[in-house]
């Protein structure tokens, strides 16, 4: 399931154990049209930065499978920012494509 492939996407490569990150997935979705599967994610990331300081982050990420390739780009907003950005970044987000 998408919630699935989420879960293991930031387990495994977001916020690792002994990352000192936290990952919250606040909603994950699949699509599948000729051949290319599309997976759209939507998370916060909070932890502690190399120099100590805290952050906090709003995630929209776009991935995709074609040809045994992976894209992806993940759009990432400061927590703090995301009432002002998030709508430009859903915008940003939604333009993914692979050709």
């Amino acid at each position: 399931s998408a919630e699935e492939f989420a879960r293991q996407l930031l387990d495994s490569v977001v916020a690792p154990a002994g990352s000192g990150r936290q990952t919250q997935l606040l909603s994950a979705s699949r699509s599948e049209q000729h051949g290319l599967v599309t997976y759209r994610l939507e998370f916060c990331v909070q932890g502690t930065d190399s120099k100590g300081g805290t952050f906090s982050a709003h995630n929209l990420a776009a991935i995709a499978v074609k040809d045994d390739q992976l894209y992806s780009m993940t759009v990432t907003v400061p927590q703090d920012r995301w009432g002002a950005d998030g709508e430009q970044a859903r915008r940003i987000a939604d333009s993914f494509q692979v050709l």
